[in-house]
């Protein structure tokens, strides 16, 4: 009998009272948090004699941060059932003290405008310099500094519109992987390439030929997308007239006609396995896989036939 009371006061004195082995908890009247979401441990203060039980119902997610500037008040009665519906082993245990709500804010950082100009010009620079051979960039207007969550990561995004005179870099403001701000950074941009450009007047209509061109350095911010080179036969011509000295915009430029009106062709005729050779008069003008009228020479009748290559049209008889 006396051994088990000796061994009744020698686990008291190693453990302290049965009900030492709970968990009290105390909300704190107003915090600060960082990050996307803050836990029990964030907005309560926790004490106990077993430190993995305080970490472990610490780590309890209790909510989402409110956004910069803002706040948020939350009831203890709302966090008791928020931890004892993730924690159920825990329900009834649990020791509440202190406040008995607490107003959440999030903690900001200020993200300096030399540092967003910096992340904003060299992606932009990246961007430009695949493709052209020299450019020139500088800030259209200042930038502002800007508060936002700690642990804030700056991504721009990636540039697809074409270069221009006043060009636009997107920085997204990433907090826990999620979209949290975005904002513009403007510049004015000159980038120059080695481009064609007319020797002499060239009329609309005009097949596109290499020596009716020469290769100078122009500023393309200033003009519509261009094209890069000239290549005799490639099947282009001008849309509209061009002036000397101009570089040819792609917006001038279509396909030439593989067969124009009045033009003297062959016509092949196909009838099951069967091919017959003929000619005749293009009624009008037209483009591979177009189909036009065409006379044929012996009957003068008008029939329709499809554009196979330059001179040369088919049609099926069945």
């Amino acid at each position: 009998m006396l051994r088990n009371a000796t061994l009744f006061w020698i686990i008291l004195f190693v453990c302290g009272p049965l009900q030492a082995a709970g968990v009290a908890l105390a909300l704190r009247t107003e915090v600060e948090v960082t990050g996307g979401v803050y836990r029990l441990a964030d907005i309560a203060e926790l004490t106990g004699d077993s430190l993995f039980s305080i970490k472990k119902l610490g780590a309890i997610e209790i909510g989402i941060a409110p956004r910069f500037g803002r706040s948020e008040r939350i009831l203890q009665k709302q966090v008791e059932r928020i931890v004892e519906a993730k924690a159920p082993e825990w329900r009834g245990k649990l020791q509440w003290r202190g406040p008995t709500a607490i107003t959440v804010r999030t903690a900001g950082a200020t993200v300096d405008a030399h540092s967003i100009l910096i992340v904003a010009k060299a992606h932009l620079q990246a961007a430009l310099k695949r493709d052209h051979g020299s450019i020139e960039i500088s800030p259209v207007e200042g930038v502002r500094p800007i508060m936002l969550p700690q642990g804030v990561e700056m991504r721009p995004r990636p540039i697809i519109e074409t270069v221009s005179r006043r060009t636009p870099v997107w920085i997204d403001f990433y907090v826990d992987e999620h979209v949290y701000s975005s904002l513009p950074v403007w510049f004015a941009v000159k980038a120059w390439k080695d481009v064609p450009v007319a020797r002499s007047d060239l009329p609309a209509g005009a097949e596109l030929r290499s020596e009716d061109f020469a290769v100078e350095k122009r500023d393309i911010a200033l003009s519509p997308k261009i094209l890069g080179y000239i290549t005799d036969g490639s099947g282009l011509r001008l849309r509209t007239a061009i002036s000397r000295g101009s570089p040819v915009p792609v917006a001038a430029v279509e396909a030439s006609h593989a067969i124009n009106r009045n033009d003297q062709i062959a016509v092949r005729i196909t009838t099951g396995n069967i091919v017959i050779e003929t000619t005749g008069i293009a009624e009008a003008s037209g483009r591979i896989g177009e189909l036009i009228k065409v006379k044929n020479h012996s009957s003068s009748k008008v029939f329709l036939a499809k554009v196979l290559k330059p001179g040369v049209v088919t049609m099926n008889m069945r």
